[in-house]
């Protein structure tokens, strides 16, 4: 995989997370992240996925929490 360098292997985020953009086999960007000795590839369309799972959630939690 080729590295973007927008944002280079190794950048730190939470904890000992780190992350990087990677360019996979088809040429298609993927976000790799990293703890330990995990090492997890996520597509575009996984993250927003993820991400629009999660906002729906947060979303709900608000709502429910609202007296």
């Amino acid at each position: 995989m080729k590295l973007w360098p927008a944002i280079p292997d190794g950048t730190r985020v939470m904890g000992g997370t780190t992350i990087a953009i990677m360019e996979d086999h088809r040429g298609k960007p993927v976000l790799k992240l990293t703890w330990g000795k995990t090492v997890v590839y996520i597509t575009a369309n996984q993250g927003m996925l993820i991400g629009s799972t999660a906002k729906g959630a947060i979303r709900r939690y608000e709502e429910e929490a609202q007296p």
